[in-house]
């Protein structure tokens, strides 16, 4: 086991939002546009949509965010992410709170905001944990967050006790709060996304080497650790269908589903641009400056 290096921040978790950045211009309309528009319909359609104005626009944001994670060097991805993430709103209300276990485990393996956890991290890992561990779907985040704490830590001693106490957390609220977790038959819909999810798994793996750095500028992202994150993210979306079938699924759909969503568009697009001799230019790991709070 490695020592982990030294944290040049109270938390590794965290991002802000600078909007030099247009990526990040992008994220905070978009999201707010988002839940204008379902905001607005759910005030004058006879019929509003089951996903309320800000579901929908926070879950427009963390789609948005995840893509920035498994996607460094492209900021396109992340914008088709919020497109895609608004019409599956439409038919799909967001786990808020699965998305964000998702998002800081894809963050953790990816390694993109500093180079060690901050003093304020293993207290908020656990405690998301226990939150995770206390819902009928939100437990298929946890896998994920688990390995990205221990990848981050570099497998120190320090990195798979937060681990451990992060699942022992889980495992002590899923025992106390004995949420129902109902297995629910699929329709053609959710096995048709369970079978897109695998293919575009298959297409962005392996992710190339990034250029990006960390926020703090002081080491370049991994190549392997933005595949293991692409894989995860993918990963998360079965073990959401294993868990709870239909429901579980649904409640990735409109966050992680549309984040690899993204990444697979814009990896296409890439391609046709390296085909004609126009490879995209990247943004330094974009937007080094947003925060999921």
């Amino acid at each position: 086991m490695k020592s982990p290096q030294p944290s040049h921040s109270a938390s590794a978790l965290g991002r802000t939002i600078d909007f030099e950045y247009p990526s990040n211009v992008v994220a905070v309309f978009g999201s707010l546009a988002t839940a204008t528009l379902f905001g607005s319909y759910n005030i004058l359609a006879s019929a509003p949509l089951q996903t309320s104005w800000g579901a929908a626009g926070m879950g427009a944001f963390l789609a948005w965010a995840i893509a920035r994670e498994l996607d460094p060097d492209n900021t396109r991805s992340a914008a088709i992410a919020i497109a895609v993430s608004t019409v599956v709103s439409l038919v799909a209300t967001p786990s808020l709170l699965t998305a964000l276990g998702i998002l800081l485990g894809v963050r953790l393996l990816t390694g993109s905001v500093d180079v060690s956890m901050g003093r304020l991290d293993p207290i908020l890992l656990v405690g998301l944990g226990a939150l995770l561990g206390a819902g009928r779907t939100t437990p298929a985040a946890i896998p994920v967050l688990l390995a990205g704490i221990v990848v981050f830590g570099d497998r120190s001693r320090r990195s798979i006790l937060v681990a451990a106490a992060a699942a022992g957390a889980a495992v002590a609220t899923l025992i106390l709060t004995q949420p129902l977790v109902t297995w629910h038959r699929p329709d053609a819909w959710t096995v048709a996304f369970l079978v897109a999810t695998v293919g575009v798994a298959v297409l962005i793996i392996p992710a190339p080497e990034p250029v990006s750095q960390t926020d703090f500028g002081e080491q370049r992202l991994v190549g392997w650790r933005v595949s293991a994150a692409r894989g995860a993210g993918a990963g998360t979306v079965v073990i959401a269908f294993l868990l709870s079938g239909e429901t579980g699924t649904k409640d990735v759909y409109a966050t992680v589903g549309a984040a690899l969503v993204g990444v697979a568009v814009a990896w296409l697009v890439a391609r046709r641009h390296k085909s004609n001799d126009e490879a995209p230019i990247p943004e330094q790991n974009a937007d080094q400056e947003w925060e999921s709070g």
